[in-house]
């Protein structure tokens, strides 16, 4: 799975949590726990690929 298609996917299931904040039960509360443990890994994992692609193309500079 791609990481935009896991976003679009995490995306949806806050927008429906969020439409039902008035009868929310704990196994929602669980959900929305674990959506937000998996954008915050989403977030590293794209912050550490964008770095690793920077510092590749500083060393190809370097090389040439």
């Amino acid at each position: 799975m791609k990481l935009t298609t896991l976003q679009k996917i995490l995306g949806e299931q806050l927008e429906l949590l969020a439409g039902k904040s008035e009868t929310l039960q704990p196994i929602d509360v669980d959900k929305a726990n674990a959506i937000t443990a998996m954008s915050k890994q989403i977030i590293n994992n794209a912050s550490v690929i964008l770095r690793a692609e920077r510092q590749n193309g500083k060393a190809k500079e370097d090389l040439i």
